[in-house]
């Protein structure tokens, strides 16, 4: 059977309009025109069927009783595509109905019902197909690409209630680590990205209708997936393998590609609302899409606002203590307490005394003061946010006009706006361990013992609580001409995008006046006499008086742009037939600028507060020139044992202005030893360019969970770094970051074998299991954990690790550097299957699961070797965040008549983790995670559809996390809503 494909004169033209007139769906890049040479012998029904969507490059579904037993005729000549499938289709009585714009189903036709576009669907598309797909830039078939891609349509994204790409990603098995969202407050800025196979968020290559776009406005170096809507979501393709050979830098772990709609019918307006079983977590969105078509092109406009409430952590019982030995854990409670935890020269360790009544004493005398015990610790999770309340508005327009029947012009662009609040306790005060100390003085008007104090602990309940105010506005705009020459396809692109954030954070104390408030008299007479106004650390909660707060209190702003812009173009078209068949090939060119620039103001007259992050400026530029060539070559076919073997060669040069050059190839090999049964595998070589951030940042500063080797007793003396015993209590240190302009490129060498099942018996099948390698060098890391273990261990870095007189950390200096290795070794697997049980419904079945074999990283030549699978390391300790095992989604998907109904598991799996448990170090188990979740659709009519769902059926609370920073659990994996209910509303109108 031979076909000759003639070009796509049909891209750009409403999809509906062609499938009424041809009665097939297609995609943007597939050919609707006459087929050119037709034969077709006497076969099976569905094999005719088959060879018809692999011409168009479609999803063809049927169910198998409808075709069992039924032969095709014999078709010789030239025909339409719809005069082709009237004759296979007439005698069984048969039509296709369009459930998409890339996949359609065969439906049976009776006579209440001869008019197949009234029937009900009862499919949803599992597989988009007919374009080149993320990781080639040569039109493939879903199930027929060298590497793995998991495709996301956007059917599967409304039937799992996610209202945010995050939302719906955190529980996509290849996606672990330290993914953020909302559900990170503690450390986090209000934006969400993806991290896939555990790897650092800049491992993962973020693209927006296959074009790359600016970084959140902080400095970062990854892709604010708040700033697009889901209602925009046309599909996501996940390419789960190394993709630097096809788009250059940061897809050392895969690319997550973000397709956005083009087409739509008429208007649809879609409410949803959501709360938790406890009442809390309110989550409102209004979405509206609106197509309208004209004779050549069609405009999509698409609108959504997102508003969802905060939850704190003491709104759950398993987050409410950070005292958490009863749920087998460690007292992370603070030693800053509300009432001052003071160390005296004899090393007695006193705090404010109270009377029978419970009443605090004044603190104005050495007798009000006792003991105090490991009790007396400050609870911070009673006021801190764990889910950050957060509104986002998103507005999308996409435009198509046909120029010609050869040339075609695409234009899209979309706005959003964020914002999110995260609530933090008030400010601790830690004297001792401030970039420049805050000594007591002995003379300090509010001093009761009359000697100088070093190491004095209060939390500063008078600024109120910390909060933290992050908003962004991100714009995009693409634009793009792609037309025919012949059957030489081209296209040529310009594209732009800019995030503006800032991120306000109140409740600080400025340490230059904290200093001076506590230091010697002569120096701070009062705010009449020297504009100094003396501070009182000694005296009950309430104590610091509204003039010393007012002198302290400081706020600070951070103002960040990232912007990317550029312009390429690219070819694709077959080069060369060989006995095998026609070559492939695509090729192109791409220039872009990077930039970012980030600014910190502040209200007082310092940019130095107490025990808190700060943020230096940023700010950076470069340009990029890069060139791609792919080749497909099908080298044989036809033959006994081989009914296709293809190979495919890739690589992309890219120039950069700050460090220069990277190649980057790539080779695949495809075998079908039968036309059911695909075996594949590739091998390339990736890389990612540093930061812009990295490479320039100057004196940032964060607290961060470290552990000091120092504060073990068994080390000191043992130990050559370890000359004294540091305080067991101490659990953040002052860490300040450093970039280096010498950095050089991470690099890594991906290999990659699967198995791809379709077998022509059970049409509605695919299977695929895939293992994988990465092997990573030159990994740019600051690593203050290393650091830290390698001076104690060694002495060396005895520059970056400054400790005080008393043996404890004053701050921890960390440069970036290249630095380490890691080695990320796994299982894919799919499983989709479509059936029909005709008077029982149609089901759809779906599996999806990661086995993480091995994650070996080493933090420098000199350090050992650490396997990471199965086990969490928390964030805040510069950990790769939670690395299960195992962890897997299955779903079921049940339609009959007007009802749908949709099941789902999420699954988790068991990890290790080390805690400070008492005075040393223990390793627990943290329990495995299965979530259920329930949904049912009743499509009232045509235009009117009604959801129902429940998120964690049976209210799972996330498992136990003894070595998390905040809230018990880790926010990166996990959802701590539990049981959430949630209803949507959907109208069209058309």
């Amino acid at each position: 059977m031979t076909f000759a494909k003639p070009p796509n004169i049909f891209a750009g033209k409403p999809i509906l309009k062609l499938l009424a007139a041809l009665l097939l769906a297609t995609s943007a890049h597939a050919s609707l025109d006459t087929i050119k040479t037709v034969d077709l012998p006497q076969q099976p029904l569905a094999r005719s069927i088959i060879a018809i969507g692999q011409l168009y490059d479609i999803s063809v579904i049927f169910p198998t009783h409808l075709l069992q037993g039924k032969q095709a005729p014999a078709i010789t000549g030239e025909y339409s595509s719809s005069e082709l499938l009237a004759k296979l289709l007439k005698e069984p009585n048969l039509a296709l109905k369009p459930i998409s714009n890339n996949a359609v189903a065969i439906v049976a036709l009776t006579s209440e019902r001869a008019d197949a576009s009234l029937l009900p669907t009862y499919y949803e598309e599992i597989t988009v197909k007919g374009e080149a797909l993320t990781g080639s830039r040569v039109p493939n078939a879903a199930y027929n690409t060298v590497v793995p891609v998991d495709i996301v349509t956007a059917p599967e994204l409304s039937n799992s209630g996610a209202q945010t790409l995050v939302e719906f990603l955190k529980f996509t098995p290849a996606v672990s680590g330290n993914s953020t969202s909302t559900t990170v407050s503690n450390g986090g800025d209000g934006t969400a990205n993806v991290t896939l196979r555990g790897l650092p968020a800049n491992n993962t290559l973020v693209l927006v209708n296959g074009r790359r776009v600016a970084y959140d406005g902080l400095a970062g170096n990854a892709v604010d997936l708040n700033t697009i809507a889901p209602i925009a979501v046309d599909r996501i393709e996940i390419l789960t393998d190394g993709a630097s050979a096809i788009y250059g830098s940061d897809a050392i772990a895969g690319v997550v590609n973000i397709v956005l709609k083009q087409a739509a019918q008429g208007l649809t307006v879609d409410q949803y609302y959501g709360v938790s079983s406890r009442g809390d977590m309110e989550t409102i969105t209004t979405n509206l899409l609106a197509n309208h078509d004209f004779e050549r092109g069609n405009l999509l406009v698409a609108a959504s606002a997102y508003e969802q409430d905060g939850l704190f952590s003491r709104d759950r019982s398993f987050s409410r203590n950070a005292d958490a030995r009863d749920q087998g854990g460690a007292d992370l409670r603070s030693s800053a307490t509300p009432a001052a935890r003071i160390t005296l020269p004899t090393d007695e360790v006193v705090t404010l005394d109270t009377d029978t009544s419970g009443n605090y004493l004044a603190g104005t005398t050495p007798g009000d003061f006792r003991t105090a015990t490991d009790e007396d610790r400050y609870n911070y999770n009673e006021v801190t946010s764990s889910t950050s309340p957060s509104e986002r508005q998103n507005l999308y327009l996409a435009f198509n006009y046909q120029l010609n029947d050869n040339l075609l012009w695409q234009m899209d662009a979309n706005y959003a706006n964020t914002s999110a609040t995260i609530t933090l306790a008030s400010m601790p005060l830690f004297t001792s361990e401030q970039e420049t100390p805050a000594l007591v003085a002995a003379d300090n008007r509010y001093n009761p013992f009359g000697t100088e104090l070093i190491d004095v602990r209060r939390r500063l309940v008078e600024l109120g609580n910390r909060q933290q105010e992050d908003k962004s506005d991100s714009y995009r705009y693409a634009s793009s001409l792609d037309g025919y020459l012949g059957d030489l396809h081209w296209n040529g692109y310009l594209f732009w995008s800019q995030t503006r954030s800032t991120e306000t954070t109140s409740g600080l104390a400025d340490l230059d006046r904290v200093v001076r408030a506590l230091g010697p008299a002569d120096n701070c007479q009062g705010a009449t006499v020297d504009g100094c106004v003396p501070l009182n650390l000694f005296g009950a909660p309430g104590s610091i008086t509204p003039d010393q707060v007012a002198y302290i209190a400081g706020t600070q702003t951070v103002r960040g742009t990232s912007d990317l812009r550029g312009f390429g173009s690219y070819l694709d078209g077959t080069f060369l037939r060989l006995p095998a068949g026609e070559t492939q090939w695509a090729a192109g060119v791409e220039w872009r600028h990077e930039g970012t620039d980030l600014k910190a103001k502040t209200s007082g007259t310092t940019e130095r507060f107490v025990s808190e992050v700060g943020s230096s400026g940023v700010e950076g530029r470069r340009r990029v020139t890069e060139a791609f060539l792919e080749w497909h070559l099908p080298l044989l076919t036809g033959s006994p044992g081989v009914h296709s073997l293809d190979l495919e060669l890739a690589g992309r040069y890219s120039h950069y202005s700050d460090f220069g050059n990277n190649t980057s190839p790539k080779v695949g090999l495809k075998y079908r030893p039968i036309e059911s049964l695909l075996l594949r595998s590739s091998f390339g070589r990736g890389f990612r360019a540093p930061s812009l951030d990295e490479l320039n940042v100057e004196g940032l500063q964060s607290q961060l969970s470290l552990t000091d080797p120092c504060a073990n007793e068994e080390n000191v003396g043992v130990l050559p770094g370890c000359l004294q015993l540091a305080d067991i209590n101490r659990t953040q240190f002052l860490t300040i970051y450093t970039g280096d302009a010498d950095l050089q490129p991470e690099t890594s060498e991906n290999t990659t074998a699967g198995v791809v099942w379709t077998p022509t018996e059970l049409p509605g099948l695919r299977a695929t299991l895939d293992w994988f390698y990465i092997d990573q060098k030159n990994i740019i890391d600051t690593n203050p954990q290393a650091i830290l273990d390698e001076n104690a261990a060694s002495g060396r870095f005895a520059d970056l690790v400054v400790r005080g007189p008393d043996g404890n950390i004053m701050r921890i200096l960390a440069p970036a550097i290249n630095l380490g290795t890691r080695q990320v070794t796994g299982l894919d697997f799919t499983l989709q299957y479509l059936f029909d049980l005709y008077a029982y419904g149609n089901f759809a079945l779906s599996a999806n699961g990661v086995n993480l074999m091995k994650y070996e990283q080493q933090a420098d030549s000199s350090s050992a070797v650490v396997d990471y699978a199965g086990s969490f390391t928390d964030s805040a300790s510069e950990g790769p965040g939670p690395l299960p095992k195992w962890k897997a989604s299955i779903g079921v998907e049940w339609t009959k008549a007007n009802w749908q109904l949709n099941y789902s598991l999420n699954y988790i799996d068991s990890m290790t983790e080390t805690y400070r448990a008492d005075d040393s170090l223990a390793e627990r188990e943290i329990n495995s995670w299965l979530t259920h979740n329930l949904q049912l659709n009743y499509q009232y009519s045509k235009n009117l559809r009604l959801t129902l769902g429940i998120d964690n059926l049976f209210d799972e609370p996330p498992p136990f996390v003894a070595s998390s920073l905040t809230d018990n659990f880790d926010g990166f994996g996990y959802n701590p809503k539990q049981q959430f209910f949630y209803c949507r509303f959907s109208a069209n109108f058309h």
